[in-house]
């Protein structure tokens, strides 16, 4: 890997010590295992990475053998409001259906096999989660868009109460105002 940028992996434990640097293929894919995801076959033989069949038993086994549904996924993931569904099921959809990119049509479906109400404004919802940065647009792709890092991050920490905090929805401006009974008496 002469003069070529990469990430540095340092993994002991019983038996086993590596310390070595892998592509931010391979990176991204120790990221997604040790997050509990199960790696998809085509993965683990694409060029130019070096992830073996002991790499893809651990990823069976860290997933419970077989993957969760994408209901169970949303469940042990915690996510609770639109935006956090969301990413979750980007999350889903990239590692245990092998699509890394998602359009809104597979959303619709995705909550659908969920079981979960599809949002009524979800243009809106998945405005809220590009603006928080956790999915963004496919660039030359129309309404296509992909999970990102901070969304896999927030994913796999399941939205503890400072990223919930943070991630709260932008006031566009335009709040609705109550409206003021006339007072007696004035015309």
């Amino acid at each position: 890997m002469a003069g070529e940028k990469g990430f540095r992996l340092k993994l002991t434990g019983e038996g086993v010590s590596v310390d070595r640097t892998v592509t931010a293929d391979v990176a991204h894919q120790i990221v997604a295992i040790a997050l509990g995801a199960a790696l998809a076959p085509a993965e683990s033989t694409r060029q130019g990475t070096d992830v073996t069949s002991t790499a893809r038993e651990a990823s069976v086994s860290a997933a419970g053998r077989t993957p969760p549904s994408v209901r169970e996924f949303l469940l042990q993931q915690e996510a609770k409001r639109i935006p956090e569904q969301i990413a979750t099921m980007a999350l889903y959809l990239k590692n245990h259906r092998n699509t890394p990119i998602f359009t809104r049509k597979d959303l619709v479906k995705t909550f659908e096999d969920a079981q979960e109400p599809v949002p009524k404004n979800l243009p809106r919802d998945i405005g809220w989660a590009v603006r928080i940065g956790w999915i963004a647009p496919k660039v030359g792709m129309k309404n296509t868009y992909y999970l990102t890092s901070s969304g896999e991050a927030a994913v796999g920490a399941k939205f503890p109460a400072d990223v919930r905090k943070k991630t709260k929805a932008a006031s566009s401006g335009r709040r609705a105002r109550k409206r003021r009974s006339p007072k007696a008496g004035t015309a």
